[in-house]
């Protein structure tokens, strides 16, 4: 009797072994400073054609962006902080994101994103438009608001052309 329950308990001993949880993997540990983030460049520089009528204004929300006014158009040129293209639309367009249709598309190292919107004033309606590009630290943005009765289509169209983000950002 005492043989089989040493058989027994060996037995049981033996199952029960089955049933062990399994055994916690060894997992890789990273050492000290394999984890730092990398340092954010410095802003790049817009560069794009200005018309040569335009005068330059002080922005008066200390931005540090750049205006340009003739005849009845507004250009501005302004570097944000990059990560949340909702919320840059919305600062340079002055609407909700999901009220206007934003175009994406991929050059080189930016993404760029292009909208319209039109706005009634005084001196009647006038007309948006506006260019970003995400260098993935920042907003590089131009926004022109024009007369929607004046040729400001080629205004926008030579401005997206002479348009480049230049020296000390993460692109060039």
């Amino acid at each position: 009797m005492k043989m089989w329950l040493k058989i027994g308990i060996a037995l049981l001993a033996l199952a029960l072994s089955a049933c062990a949880p399994e055994e916690t993997p060894v997992l890789e540990t990273v050492g000290e400073g394999a984890c730092q983030q990398q340092e954010k460049p410095v802003a790049a520089k817009i560069e794009v054609m200005i018309p040569e009528e335009a005068v330059s204004e002080a922005m008066a929300d200390g931005s540090g962006g750049e205006l340009y006014t003739w005849d009845d158009h507004t250009l501005q040129l302004q570097t944000l902080e990059g990560g949340d293209i909702r919320r840059t639309v919305e600062s340079v367009t002055g609407f909700d994101y999901d009220s206007l249709t934003v175009m994406a598309s991929r050059k080189g190292d930016l993404t760029y994103y292009q909208t319209v919107w039109s706005t009634a004033g005084e001196e009647g309606t006038m007309l948006g438009r506006a260019l970003i590009a995400d260098d993935g630290y920042y907003h590089y943005c131009v926004s022109l608001l024009s007369p929607e009765d004046s040729d400001s289509a080629d205004v926008y169209d030579r401005l997206c052309a002479t348009f480049s983000v230049t020296s000390g950002g993460a692109s060039k």
